[in-house]
């Protein structure tokens, strides 16, 4: 049996495509390795920011910002700042000075036998936590001589504080496989990591249309009714404040309205896609 460390599991927001993106990457994982168990680190994990209380409070590291900690305490990444602190740091997390992502990784690592990175977020710039899965894999491969790889990732670095690129290179040079989501991101990676092997693949959501089939309260669903017509499908996802991110707004007023009205003048039949609950109420509007 095959145990991955499965690092940002996403079914931690409250939000469907989050959700989708995660069990699909691990159904197109278990297609290919059937025997797999899958070791869990969720997304919270790889963006909650750190803070060590003062001598008087405890002098602890907590994960949670509350009014009094985030007024007394001092923000600690528990990260390399540039790409020739990977040595350092690795002294650091395998000397029990990581903090608690470092307890929660190693903790997890030892139990598995390879670590797939999910990389959904976007890996750019001084992201700090792109930075902490690209040297949590690094760490994997160079000293813990285990598999690792970033996958189903976005990676749009600049030249605008270039610090993310050096750890991009020296990432992706060492760990066993590299896999993107769009053909910018391969573009990026191809210009400036060029001797990476690495593979695009659609995003893992995708996977879905391939094993499930929805199912609506109406006597035809919505495919068999627009079969024989040109139509085109939004969903909001991550545009709430393309409309003010409220439903009082006027929504024919805004940029969003626009944006439909323009594409149903290509392709005249619009399907509005939503699950979130917060999504919805806006989409409806919108429809109306």
């Amino acid at each position: 049996m095959t145990s991955i460390l499965f690092l940002n599991d996403t079914t931690d927001y409250d939000n469907w495509g989050a959700h989708a993106c995660t069990e699909w990457l691990k159904a197109i994982i278990k297609d290919a390795i059937p025997d797999v168990t899958f070791v869990n680190m969720l997304s919270h994990w790889t963006t909650d920011e750190f803070y060590r209380l003062p001598w008087w409070m405890g002098g602890s590291v907590e994960n949670r910002r509350r009014r009094i900690i985030g007024r007394f305490s001092e923000h600690i990444l528990f990260l390399p700042k540039i790409a020739d602190d990977f040595e350092c740091v690795t002294d650091q997390w395998c000397n029990g000075n990581g903090g608690p992502f470092a307890r929660e990784f190693l903790s997890k690592l030892d139990q598995s036998d390879a670590v797939v990175f999910n990389a959904e977020g976007a890996t750019y710039n001084n992201n700090s936590s792109a930075i902490r899965c690209l040297f949590a894999l690094w760490l994997t491969v160079t000293y813990f001589r285990k598999p690792a790889f970033f996958i189903n990732g976005s990676v749009t670095l600049t030249r605008v504080y270039p610090v993310l690129n050096a750890m991009v290179q020296r990432t992706f040079s060492a760990i066993t496989g590299v896999s993107v989501r769009e053909p910018c991101s391969l573009e990026n990676v191809r210009k400036w990591v060029p001797d990476v092997d690495v593979r695009m693949f659609p995003d893992s959501v995708f996977n879905y249309a391939n094993h499930c089939s929805a199912s609506y309260d109406e006597p035809m669903d919505v495919s068999e009714r627009l079969k024989s017509e040109e139509y085109f499908c939004f969903s909001l996802s991550m545009l709430i404040p393309a409309i003010g991110g409220s439903r009082a707004v006027d929504v024919e007023k805004t940029a969003l309205f626009s944006l439909i009205m323009s594409l149903k003048k290509l392709v005249p039949n619009a399907v509005l896609m939503a699950k979130d609950g917060m999504d919805q109420a806006i989409i409806k509007d919108l429809a109306r």
